[in-house]
């Protein structure tokens, strides 16, 4: 089995600041150096953020609560990137970043069941007449 070299990185835009002044919160994901990139739908003002822990500054409310949902979201794409390790399935950013959005393949997979299906129901059809 091949090894994949895998990061996980949260970083703020600070050149796409909101109307409220803060900066939004981004994932990247890094997969054998190809990168996938999306907003997590939190910001944070730009004082407030710790570029080297990757995490938000200060013991307040809102604070704390940005930093346990960005552990929350590492927590799920290392889950997704161990379960497709586990099923040696393809490994890429982009696939990373799509089953974490909640698009999956099933949805192909499962329109080419009823393909096969419907091909099927054809066919056996054709024999009877």
């Amino acid at each position: 089995m091949k090894r994949h070299y895998f990061s996980i990185l949260f970083f703020i835009k600070k050149t796409k600041l909101l109307k409220n002044g803060e900066a939004p919160v981004c994932l990247r994901v890094t997969v054998d150096g190809q990168r996938a990139e999306i907003q997590i739908k939190r910001s944070v003002s730009i004082n407030n953020w710790n570029s080297q822990k990757e995490c938000a500054i200060g013991r307040d409310t809102q604070s704390r609560e940005l930093n346990h949902y960005l552990e929350i979201v590492r927590t799920k794409v290392l889950s997704i990137h161990g379960e497709l390790e586990q099923n040696n399935k393809p490994i890429t950013a982009s696939i990373i970043i799509d089953i974490y959005n909640g698009k999956s393949e099933s949805a192909k997979m499962l329109l080419s069941v009823f393909n096969e299906q419907n091909k099927r129901y054809n066919e056996s059809l054709d024999l009877l007449w």
